[in-house]
C-alpha cells in the first residue's frame, strides 16, 4: 500500500483481515471501485 499510495493511488478503506485474508478497496483513475485481496494461505 505505501508504494501503490505513493504513486497516487487512493484507497477507499483501511485494510480488513478475516479468516480468509486481508483485502483492501481502492480506486482506479476513472473512479472505479478494485478490490486488492491477499488469501490466507491455508
Amino acid at each position: 500500500m505505501t508504494r501503490l499510495r505513493a504513486a497516487g493511488v487512493k484507497f477507499r478503506n483501511d485494510v480488513v483481515s478475516g479468516p480468509g485474508g486481508r483485502q483492501v478497496l481502492c480506486l482506479d483513475p476513472s473512479g472505479n471501485v478494485i478490490e486488492l485481496f491477499e488469501s490466507a494461505g491455508d
